[in-house]
């Protein structure tokens, strides 16, 4: 019902009750300095760019209505909102996207279910469909109202190469103990299983680090709790609590804790999951904002590196290309559907109701519900590169 009356007020007119937004740039400080002459002391040299130069965070506008605009410059082409509710157990949805040209813009909303505590949006989805400059209007609902929305935008024209840097944060008993040597050989195996996905389309991994997590976080979550029905308090939790520093952390954070325990399925086993499809990144204290892996499973955690770049693919923005059962698929053109009425089945080992790797057009895609494959599409590339978490290689 809130949905519904959201959008009557979008299409009455109303859009656009909300004033603009303070800017906060986020770049390094100007490099060339005067000298006592009144000269540019460092104008004949190289400066390298600094690590979000190619950034906008902007800390928008909040009032009585459910709107929140942001103005998108002509040069930038990416556009990542974040909404944060009043607290962690408060639900947060966008219930419409309305671009400049007054078009509602509804795929990403089709892909982002609604959140607690916080949500984000990722814009665009589509090469065909370029970020419009001007106002954009994001109609958002949350039980007791926003506490804040911010919104990252990424300057074009992109680099030709990016790289994704990455952190392991360490919630584990079992993994703490390991090695320099073992820890390299994780960073390794997920470097290499990164590079293999993401090397087709101009993209690579960056740099890998480790940190170890506050005792007390290992405490509380190295046994994490994940109930298949949904309740991901305890994974949202984990990623708010990860020590991201005081400002913008442009690294995809990965969560290494022991074991995910699921109370309403005893016999599986929870490998990896993300915190949010997208998840809302960038900034500290943000509560879908990591991936979650496991260190001490039936697997070795070497042995994870496919599960645990899928599920980073999710908090990217990328959705299953075909779900389980063979009715739900992505909306890009460019990955196969498995529709289960013609591939349940197929290998003669009769129907099951659901749709597996062997048996789909898209089983070799990282982003199928069920496979180890380590290739991405052109346009779920697409999605990737215009992620602001993606940065110029240096």
């Amino acid at each position: 019902m809130r949905r519904a009356l959201a959008l009557l007020l979008v299409l009455g007119g109303l859009a656009g009750a909300c004033t603009g937004a303070d800017d906060l740039e986020v770049v390094a400080p100007d490099p060339v300095e005067d000298d006592a002459d009144g000269g540019d002391a460092d104008a004949d040299e190289d400066v390298a760019p600094g690590p979000t130069d190619d950034l906008r965070i902007v800390e928008l506008e909040l009032d009585q209505s459910s709107e929140v605009v942001v103005d998108v410059a002509a040069d930038e082409v990416s556009l990542l909102f974040l909404a944060r509710g009043q607290g962690p157990e408060d639900e947060v949805f966008v219930d419409a996207i309305i671009a400049p040209d007054g078009t509602l813009v509804d795929a990403p909303l089709e892909l982002q279910p609604s959140n607690f505590g916080d949500t984000a949006v990722l814009l665009p989805l589509y090469a065909d469909e370029p970020l419009q400059p001007g106002e954009w209007t994001f109609v958002v609902d949350s039980d007791a109202g926003l506490e804040s929305a911010q919104a990252i935008l990424k300057r074009g024209p992109l680099a030709t190469d990016q790289v994704v840097d990455v952190t392991f944060h360490v919630a584990s008993f079992a993994f703490a103990e390991a090695s320099q040597a073992e820890r390299e050989e994780l960073a390794l195996v997920y470097r290499n299983a990164g590079d293999t996905i993401l090397g087709a389309h101009g993209l690579a991994v960056g740099d890998l680090a480790f940190v170890d997590a506050d005792p007390a976080v290992t405490e509380a979550f190295a046994d994490i709790e994940l109930p298949s029905s949904g309740d991901d308090a305890a994974q949202r939790e984990l990623c708010g609590s990860l020590d991201t520093g005081e400002g913008p952390s442009r690294r995809l954070a990965f969560a290494i804790v022991d074991r995910v325990v699921d109370p309403d399925d005893e016999e599986g086993e929870t490998e990896g999951n993300a915190a949010g499809l997208p998840g809302a990144t960038i900034l500290p204290g943000l509560s879908t904002s990591c991936v979650l892996m496991i260190a001490d499973g039936s697997r070795d955690v070497t042995d994870l590196a496919a599960t645990v770049w899928h599920e980073a693919g999710h908090l990217m923005g990328l959705p299953h290309t075909t779900e389980a059962e063979g009715d739900t698929f992505d909306l890009f053109d460019d990955t196969p559907e498995c529709v289960a009425a013609e591939f349940d089945g197929s290998l003669g080992d009769g129907a099951d109701g659901f749709v597996d790797a062997e048996e789909c057009p898209d089983g070799d895609n990282l982003m199928f519900h069920d496979s180890d494959a380590l290739a991405i599409s052109e346009q779920q590339a697409f999605v990737l590169r215009h992620h602001p978490l993606f940065q110029p290689a240096p």
